[in-house]
């Protein structure tokens, strides 16, 4: 019914030449007529009764071949797609049809211009072999970890301590005066202060410390501003505070409580056990990921791919759209950023077109390994992608869930991000020069023992 092939390559854009059959032409035009005829009122008879003769008084013949052609082309537009192996990266450009005579007995014969995405010659990434970082992991690693625990079960209790220490957690009532006017921007009551964490203005931390409960205390901090003129100036800020209470840090004690309460074992020394095999793993993970991000490399220096310059300009656009959107989260201008790199949208736009082709060769380079190996990611897996970025997002409201998951756009993009993680995993696999000290015993001993269990 259809039959397409590639026939020519005009700036970049693929030529394709489509066949349809007489047949199928036959067809579409026989159904436009009844379409259209549906639609339209002739006098003296129902609608889609009316003779071709009688109807083409009303409505001119290339307005039914036109209504033809609207439903021949998507249908010989997918099936030459589908024959040519050829994956657009633009609309179609149609040539021949603007003319085609639909009943002379022959074929529809027409072309499409198409951006087609590039052939990708992959390197042997079966020869690529690297050495994977081998950290051992300590007991001091264990301990740093267990304080990291006690530290984030950590609670401020009250204390009888009168006099500030570094560390505590204090309430406390500032009062910023600047040449004897009260200023509300320096000024805070009941305000939680932990002393020492540097979250106040550099001079008032210093002094709060020492301090003694409901004796308030004067003094004076010198704050850099800029002048009118461009300098930089102190200022003398007068403070006055005082502190309400102290709070002191507690944390749970290193024993068998804390394993029972972090780690869901019953001692101390099971927890570090745990930590241990967490720790490994976390290293291993984070090994195989710096050997994927080499393999990566070298594959890419290795292949070799013709990138068309729409996909360059999409990757800088991109570029610039993203680094806009930090500045607007930073509460920054564009024209101020511009303003302050000395440097307008146009040179920033080249400098990012310097490093558009290799982000967009190691994007097709990980496309072309990810097909070829078949690591194309599941439905349920981009369903799962989609939820989970529309849930850090919406929470748990259904609806926009609901709608997100089904969403194209986003099925794309998590599509596009499962695809690099397969295929960075692959080679993190693949191209280890010791595959084997990967391998966790004390996992496949707790999988072989689950096994046994099993067949019990």
């Amino acid at each position: 019914m259809y039959k397409a092939s590639v026939v020519g390559v005009d700036d970049e854009r693929t030529i394709l030449e489509i066949t349809v059959e007489e047949p199928r032409v036959r067809e579409a035009v026989a159904r436009a007529v009844r379409k259209v005829a549906g639609r339209v009122s002739i006098p003296g008879f129902r609608k889609g009764k009316a003779p071709r003769a009688v109807l083409e008084r009303f409505v001119s013949r290339e307005a039914l071949y036109d209504e033809a052609i609207q439903a021949i082309v998507p249908e010989a537009y997918s099936a030459a797609l589908r024959e040519t192996g050829v994956k657009p990266l633009d609309d179609p450009e149609f040539d021949g049809l603007d003319d085609a005579e639909l009943e002379n007995g022959e074929p529809l014969v027409f072309k499409i211009k198409i951006t087609a995405s590039p052939q990708v010659k992959l390197g042997d990434y079966t020869a690529i072999k690297l050495d994977r970082e081998q950290r051992e992991i300590t007991d001091e690693d264990v301990d740093q970890a267990l304080e990291h625990m006690r530290e984030a079960r950590a609670e401020y209790v009250p204390s009888e301590r009168s006099v500030v220490e570094a560390g505590d957690l204090v309430t406390a009532d500032i009062e910023g005066y600047v040449d004897g006017e009260l200023k509300e921007s320096f000024s805070a009551h009941d305000l939680q202060v932990l002393v020492g964490s540097g979250q106040l203005i550099p001079g008032l931390d210093e002094n709060i410390a020492g301090m003694n409960v409901n004796e308030p205390r004067e003094f004076v901090v010198n704050l850099p501003e800029t002048s009118e003129d461009g300098e930089t100036v102190d200022r003398e800020v007068t403070f006055k505070a005082s502190v309400k209470d102290v709070k002191i840090k507690q944390v749970p004690d290193l024993d068998d409580d804390l394993a029972k309460d972090v780690g869901g074992v019953d001692t101390l020394q099971a927890l570090r056990d745990k930590l241990m095999h967490s720790l490994r793993h976390r290293a291993l993970d984070d090994a195989i990921s710096d050997l994927s991000k080499r393999a990566v490399a070298s594959l890419v220096t290795t292949s070799e791919v013709e990138i068309p310059k729409l996909l360059i300009e999409r990757q800088v656009a991109e570029e610039l759209r993203n680094l806009q959107g930090k500045l607007r989260d930073q509460g920054l201008e564009w024209e101020q950023y511009l303003s302050a790199r000395g440097k307008s949208e146009d040179e920033i736009r080249e400098q990012f077109r310097e490093t558009a082709p290799g982000t967009v060769k190691t994007e097709l380079v990980l496309e072309a390994l990810a097909e070829k190996e078949g690591l194309t990611p599941t439905a349920d897996e981009v369903s799962m992608a989609v939820f989970q970025m529309a849930y850090d997002a919406f929470g748990d409201d259904k609806d926009k869930l609901n709608k997100v998951v089904l969403d194209p756009g986003m099925r794309a993009v998590a599509t596009e991000v499962l695809v690099n993680t397969k295929a960075l995993q692959f080679l993190g696999r693949a191209c280890d020069a010791d595959p084997e000290s990967a391998k966790c015993d004390q996992c496949a001993s707790e999988a072989h023992d689950s096994e046994g269990e099993a067949q019990e």
